[in-house]
């Protein structure tokens, strides 16, 4: 409703604004006196200020009349004094109050506190955290604005104790010790966020150390030494908590039995030595990969201690060219090529002494096979083709003696057979033929070995001339010819008749 410039409404308004503003003005006078009264602020400014003014009272000149003074008993107090005293008092209640306390609350006062309850939130100080309802102490330390900081121990719902030592954001942090369920030390050491970090000590539940050394993320890293129940089973290099790098490992009885490099946990990858379990004699000594011997290296026999392998391996067996030794006397056996253990290849093998040649050639699977030659007594005595071990194939055979040929042809299972030559120890030819099982079988020539006129000729069986060449020649005659065959019979028969 308006009349003109008046509303009705508006000026409703404004009257009921004016009369709230009425009502409520002396409670905002009493409130801000109030405030003023109560501000610390405030207090500490009047406090100091009347301090001021009472010390500057005292730097006044003396009183010099008795009327400066009260009389109280036999003593006398000056009146200047009267006044800053109380003042001082009351200044000395108030930081006592306000910041004292809390200082001797946080550094010597525990506080017993609920966890996670609105209590321990935002509060500092020296704190014992219990569970719900009556629960068990779970830690004992500080809080830094309802955080756990700095040194305090936890503790499980059962009352055993999990870790003594630093925190930092509730976190193990810095030096501190860990434990198993049962209340057994479980690792010594620094902390960074819960892991492992620095130098610490990890033992066994039974209080056995397990391992000492550098740590990082959790993981056993730098220089450090890993235990087996009660002896040392490794010093050495870690990466990412495995063995690797330099390092040595011992066995039960504290014997150093390896020596050398390692590369994801496998006790041997690189160059390094192998040790018997007593520790008096090396077993190998070279290259290993993937925990056996894998490159160049020596071998030595675990009971005499010689050397009985020198040259390549692969995968743990002799492989590739290298030399053999018998591992009693240490003479040298064999040299040459080998493959997964066996001689292979081109090789030489020599007697017991290690300085007579028995065999050069090939071999194959540990066995003389292919091109070769075989010696006796350090002579030549065959020459020729091997299949496993024995004479077969063409080949020469020597005499020891005369280093002249005594057969030279085919050879089967390590006899003559097929086409050969004899010759005697002159190595004049004494015959030539078909050979079976090392004697003459089928067809052959003998001959005189000094003249070489044919002796004899024809088929031999057993080295026996069971029919010469004449009737060989006319029983061939006959066979290819029968007519002719039955009238030379019957001339033959007509002839003896006139004879008689």
């Amino acid at each position: 409703m308006s009349l003109g410039n008046f509303s009705l409404k508006r000026n409703i308004q404004n009257g009921a604004l004016r009369l709230l503003q009425s009502i409520i003005y002396p409670f905002e006078q009493m409130k801000r006196k109030l405030e003023r009264t109560l501000s610390p602020k405030i207090f500490v400014d009047t406090v100091v200020s009347d301090v001021n003014n009472a010390m500057n009272d005292v730097m006044r000149p003396n009183p010099a009349s008795l009327k400066d003074y009260y009389s109280i008993g036999q003593f006398y107090v000056a009146k200047k004094l009267i006044l800053p005293m109380p003042i001082a008092a009351l200044a000395l209640i108030f930081l006592l109050v306000f910041f004292g306390y809390p200082w001797i609350r946080s550094h010597f006062l525990t506080r017993e506190i609920v966890v996670n309850s609105a209590e321990m939130f935002a509060y500092s100080g020296k704190v014992r955290l219990t569970g719900w309802n009556g629960g068990p102490v779970i830690f004992t330390g500080r809080l830094e604005d309802g955080r756990v900081n700095g040194q305090g121990v936890l503790y499980d719902y059962s009352g055993n104790i999990l870790y003594r030592g630093g925190f930092q954001m509730e976190m193990y942090s810095e030096y501190g010790e860990l434990y198993y369920p049962g209340g057994q030390l479980r690792y010594k050491g620094n902390f960074s966020m819960n892991q492992y970090e620095g130098e610490g000590t990890l033992y066994y539940e039974n209080g056995n150390l397990y391992y000492e050394g550098g740590f990082q993320s959790g993981l056993f890293e730098g220089k450090g030494k890993l235990y087996k129940d009660t002896y040392l089973l490794y010093e050495g290099d870690f990466v990412q908590g495995v063995r690797s790098g330099e390092g040595k490992a011992y066995n039960e009885m504290g014997s150093l039995i390896f020596d050398g490099t390692w590369k994801d946990d496998h006790p041997m990858e690189g160059t390094g030595t192998l040790f018997a379990l007593d520790n008096t004699s090396i077993l190998y000594q070279g290259d290993f990969s993937d925990g056996m011997f894998d490159g160049t290296g020596k071998q030595y026999d675990a009971v005499s201690g010689k050397l009985i392998y020198e040259g390549s391996f692969s995968n743990g067996l002799f492989e590739g060219t290298g030399k053999q030794y018998d591992a009693v006397t240490g003479f040298l056996g064999y040299e040459g090529g080998f493959l997964a253990g066996f001689f292979d290849g081109r090789g030489k093998m020599y007697d017991e002494d290690g300085s007579t040649l028995l065999y050069d050639g090939e071999w194959k699977g540990g066995k003389r096979q292919g091109e070769g030659k075989a010696y006796e007594n350090g002579e030549l005595l065959y020459e020729g083709t091997f299949e496993n071990n024995l004479f077969s194939g063409q080949g020469v055979l020597y005499s020891p003696c005369t280093q002249m040929p005594v057969y030279e042809g085919g050879f089967r299972l390590g006899f003559f057979d097929g086409d050969g030559k004899r010759y005697n120890d002159q190595g004049q030819l004494i015959f030539e033929g078909q050979f079976q099982m090392g004697k003459a079988n089928g067809e052959g020539i003998t001959y005189d070995g000094v003249t070489g006129i044919v002796t004899e000729e024809g088929v031999y069986r057993d080295d026996i001339l069971m029919t010469s060449r004449r009737d060989l020649d006319r029983a061939r005659e006959q066979l290819n010819n029968p007519e002719e065959e039955k009238s030379e019979e019957g001339s033959e028969e007509d002839w003896e008749s006139s004879e008689d």
